[in-house]
């Protein structure tokens, strides 16, 4: 059976092969792009925006980040106390002061 459909396809002719049902299937991605006012201000940069220089913007608001980051992880580095001293060693031992100052005078 499979090979009569196999046989029928290799038979019909390019006109009668299966086409689409509707224009809507032929063309995908949502159509043309709609006319917009030009005039339009946007914080995110508006309709289908592309900024030519979005490598260097993302560079910059990473190394910000990373900066801000940085700079709460050192000030919380030195100002973390434990009272209490943990059972097993923890991944914050690492890099508390308190801990630090420990390892250089054993």
């Amino acid at each position: 059976m499979e090979e009569r459909k196999r046989a029928r396809l290799r038979r019909t002719p390019a006109s009668r092969a299966s086409k689409p049902t509707s224009v809507f299937t032929a063309t995908m991605g949502g159509g043309a792009r709609y006319p917009y006012p030009k005039q339009v201000w946007s914080p995110a940069g508006g309709w289908w925006t592309r900024p030519s220089n979005w490598k260097s913007n993302t560079a910059i608001a990473f190394a910000g980040i990373l900066t801000f980051v940085y700079a709460g992880w050192t000030y919380s580095a030195e100002k973390e106390v434990r009272y209490i001293e943990p059972v097993r060693p923890i991944p914050s031992m690492l890099w508390a002061k308190q801990y630090r100052d420990r390892q250089k005078s054993e």
